[in-house]
């Protein structure tokens, strides 16, 4: 399936079956999913809302689908 799909977003479908056989991503995968559960995000659409320069893990979650107004508030919330 992972295969297919890749094929279907432009990206070389052999290279992703050889990647997926050797398991050549499994540590960042890990990382990414460690560091998701870190930050609170256990689902999708999810946004983290920070300043360029602050550390990820000082960002603002915006869970779900929400109307522009949340998505201002959580902005404006950073910039003091």
């Amino acid at each position: 399936m992972l295969v297919a799909i890749s094929g279907e977003v432009g990206l070389d479908a052999g290279e992703a079956q050889a990647a997926l056989a050797a398991q050549r991503h499994v540590e960042s995968v890990i990382a990414d999913e460690t560091l998701a559960e870190e930050l609170g995000l256990g689902g999708v659409p999810a946004i983290l809302v920070r300043s360029s320069d602050a550390p990820l893990e000082t960002a603002t979650l915006v869970h779900g689908a929400q109307p522009h107004e949340v998505l201002r508030s959580a902005v404006m919330s950073i910039r003091g």
